[in-house]
């Protein structure tokens, strides 16, 4: 369907999930929705997401990959959804995740440093809500640091970070996230 459609799935055993089920077909507009990820924010579900939007942007090209969010009209994570967006990144945006400290949340994604780009870096910025991005993008670190966030391990390739996830452990929390290019 062009990856046009998001399914969730429940089921007892990750080693053997059951066939999902789909919450939500983008419209014709829309294509191309990656990484969706499912969150409980304030007593709702919420799935964020990445697609290309004809006429969705500022930005010129259906291939501007964007950040959106959908909204289930109760506390049931199989929907219905409601579509907002796209959020405020400030440009190019994949992999969003939300990171719930004390009582705020953050936004943290994969995004462009400027238009055209393809750098890739992670950036975080403050959420008023699940469904909006309350402030500058900042980004929080480097991704050349080391060979092996290159895309290539050669120092003459641009670095690559995305597929941010937060993880807690002992009462610490951390972000963890891939580097380099898998798709080559």
């Amino acid at each position: 369907d062009g990856h046009r459609t998001i399914f969730i799935a429940r089921g007892e055993h990750l080693h053997a999930p059951p066939p999902g089920r789909a919450v939500w077909t983008a419209p014709p507009h829309m294509n191309a929705c990656w990484a969706p990820e499912l969150h409980l924010l304030q007593g709702r579900f919420h799935i964020y997401f990445a697609a290309t939007c004809d006429g969705c942007s500022s930005q010129a090209g259906s291939s501007l990959h964007q950040a959106f969010v959908l909204r289930s009209e109760a506390d049931d994570p199989f929907g219905p959804y409601t579509l907002h967006g796209p959020l405020a990144t400030d440009g190019w945006a994949i992999d969003m995740t939300v990171l719930q400290h004390r009582d705020s949340l953050f936004a943290i994604w994969s995004g462009a440093d400027k238009p055209g780009s393809d750098t890739q870096f992670l950036y975080a910025a403050a959420l008023s809500g699940p469904l909006t991005i309350d402030g500058p993008r900042v980004q929080i670190c480097c991704n050349d640091t080391h060979l092996w966030e290159r895309r290539e391990p050669t120092p003459s390739e641009p670095g690559l970070h995305e597929g941010p996830e937060v993880l807690r452990r002992a009462g610490r929390t951390f972000v963890i996230y891939s580097c380099g290019a898998c798709w080559l």
